[in-house]
């Protein structure tokens, strides 16, 4: 039955002709009742009378209405008019996948993406117990959003009913015209054979699919379906990466595991397809990581798995006497209880060696400061016994007479002032403030200042009968010899005129920071020049 526009199948009002199958005749309709827009298929008049066509078109009604997947055609009503049955199913806007394929082969992302969809499809028509057995490009449909579906279940069978097949024999599906229960370039070789069918079928036909959405060509080409159908039987595909060889090689491995003639090494469910595929679309981003998949001789049968040595028994008391016993979860804790403990010990005292080392380094370090700051003082008392006694600890040297016309009350008028400016490294610290003996806790920044200077040759005069001018003295002498200064005389005179007096013939960087170092510690010393001295003169007269 030819139907024109207007014709109506129950609410369905035929718009115009899609296409003709084998099984029958689609046609774009409208759905009066809720107003869109459908796709009717009809079974032609010349196949109504059939039995086994009517058997045919009623099993893909089923097979549709057992199914719901996003990537399977939708079957929305079934019906019957006039002895001519229909199937009523979503009208989809887009072009076969034969029709893309026309164009060349389908992008890497674009065929993996597609390919997982189908496979997801066929692991749901699986999970329902039905085989398509007539997957191929002009039975997929691509729509305009890029989205794949299966179409044509005319061919769908059970599971259970494979037993009990009539599939034709190969002979007789190859010479009968029109009459072919599908294509032959995309059967698989148990279908070829007339053999009994399960889902493995559908893999093989959808690994050749797969394999032209790749390539951009068939894996089996033939000018007549006899030479096609001999390639599937007996040889071997190209590998696809010799077609193309920017494909991923694990697409290539999915490729030629899905087109394996033994179904025993072939894919064993759509599940595995789909996972695999999802796998290299995630490698195909980052880049391939394996070596390429060679599929194995068909003539050589698969290799005998070989067993391990047997394992040599050994008698129970040999092994009760190599079972360690592992002592209990309260020994263990005890054990790592005390291994930190030890652990602790170790690393303390490992700190304590460590700050005994630094502290010797310290007091090594500053052993000269300390000593001028931890020096005993002489007592106060002016008695024979403290003075012996501090004679005694610092001897001094023989002391030469001192010249009258160099005698410390007869020096001229003529001083200087010296500059009360330090050097630039202690213009900002101050020094301590001398305590009530000696020249105080400053003694170490006159070492310094004066380590920065050319040295000097100084005499030394001090008051004979005073303890602490003689103390002092020995200080000052010891801290001038520390730094280079040479000592020429010492000398006792009864009474100085200063109590600290610093006289030069002429004015020098030493004794500038001399004095001014005297200055800045409270010692208030009285500086003059005196051109007829020799060289410089200290003077300590009595302190108290």
């Amino acid at each position: 039955m030819a139907a024109t526009p207007g014709t109506r199948f129950g609410p369905y009002e035929i718009v115009k002709p899609i296409g003709t199958g084998g099984m029958g005749e689609v046609y774009e309709a409208i759905d009066t009742r809720l107003d869109r827009a459908v796709a009717v298929k009809v079974l032609p008049a010349a196949l109504a009378a059939d039995a086994s066509a009517r058997a045919r078109f009623d099993r893909e009604a089923k097979a549709i209405a057992a199914l719901n997947h996003p990537n399977i055609c939708a079957l929305h009503d079934i019906g019957d008019t006039d002895g001519h049955g229909y199937l009523v199913m979503e009208r989809l806007e887009g072009e076969t996948l034969h029709q893309r394929l026309q164009r060349g082969a389908l992008d890497i992302e674009q065929a993996l993406e597609y390919g997982i969809a189908l496979a997801d499809a066929l692991d749901a028509a699986h999970a329902r117990g039905l085989i398509h057995r007539d997957l191929k490009p002009a039975n997929i449909f691509i729509t305009t959003r890029g989205i794949v579906k299966i179409l044509d279940f005319g061919l769908a069978k059970s599971v259970q009913d494979s037993e009990a097949d009539v599939t034709r024999s190969i002979n007789e599906s190859l010479t009968t015209t029109g009459t072919t229960l599908g294509t032959v370039a995309y059967m698989s070789p148990e279908q070829l054979r007339g053999e009994s069918l399960d889902v493995r079928t559908d893999l093989f036909s959808f690994g050749l699919v797969l394999y032209e959405m790749a390539t951009g060509e068939r894996a089996f080409e033939g000018s007549t379906v006899v030479v096609a159908a001999a390639g599937i039987l007996s040889h071997q595909p190209r590998a696809p990466r010799e077609i193309r060889a920017e494909l991923p090689v694990r697409l290539e491995q999915v490729i030629l595991k899905a087109l394996e003639k033994d179904r025993a090494r072939r894919y064993q469910s759509a599940a595995d397809v789909r996972s695999d595929l999802t796998l290299a679309k995630r490698e195909a981003i980052t880049g391939p990581t394996r070596t390429r998949y060679t599929a194995p001789s068909p003539t050589l049968p698969p290799p005998i798995p070989t067993l391990p040595p047997p394992i040599p028994t050994r008698p129970p008391e040999a092994l009760a006497e190599t079972v360690r016993v592992r002592p209990d979860w309260v020994a263990r804790k005890a054990e790592r209880k005390a291994a930190g403990k030890t652990a602790r010990v170790s690393r303390r005292s490992r700190w304590r060696r460590l700050l005994i080392v630094l502290f010797v380094i310290f007091v090594f370090a500053k052993r000269d400061q300390w000593m001028e700051w931890i020096r005993p003082d002489v007592p106060q008392s002016s008695g024979e016994r403290a003075s012996d006694t501090r004679a005694r600890a610092l001897p001094l040297p023989p002391v030469p007479q001192l010249p009258d016309d160099v005698a410390p009350r007869g020096l001229p008028p003529d001083t200087f002032s010296p500059s009360v400016e330090v050097n630039p490294p202690f213009a900002n610290r101050g020094l301590r403030p001398r305590t009530g003996r000696g020249i105080g806790p400053g003694a170490a920044a006159l070492v310094t200042l004066l380590r920065n200077v050319p040295t000097e040759t100084y005499d030394l005069v001090y008051a004979s009968n005073d303890v602490e001018a003689m103390s002092m003295a020995l200080q000052i002498r010891g801290l001038l010899d520390s730094v280079g200064w040479k000592n020429a005389s010492t000398t006792e005179t009864p009474q100085p005129a200063s109590k600290l007096g610093i006289f030069a013939p002429k004015v020098t960087p030493g004794i500038s920071t001399l004095t001014n170092w005297a200055l800045r510690s409270g010692l208030q010393p009285e500086a003059r020049r005196v051109a007829s001295l020799p060289r410089l003169r200290i003077v300590i007269g009595k302190q108290q």
